[in-house]
């Protein structure tokens, strides 16, 4: 077995989250020979009005000659 991906959930008291994950094809919402990478981050602005924001990532990736292709940069 070779480790190809780490994904994290990361969340601190609903101020601020992180969320990736991974769909695969035999998944619901699953691609035929692909695997889905998602990520969703977002944060809390003012709780008076409750303004929140969200981004979200999603990229459909495969596995070729041993790797997972294309490469992410997972960064914020």
């Amino acid at each position: 077995m070779t480790k190809a991906f780490s994904i994290s959930q990361i969340s601190d008291a609903g101020v601020y989250w992180f969320h990736e994950e991974l769909v695969f094809p035999n998944d619901t919402d699953g691609v035929e020979g692909k695997l889905v990478y998602k990520k969703e981050y977002g944060t809390y602005q003012d709780e008076a009005t409750n303004w929140v924001e969200v981004n979200t990532v999603s990229r459909e990736l495969q596995w070729i000659d041993g790797e997972i292709v294309p490469k992410l940069n997972i960064e914020n």
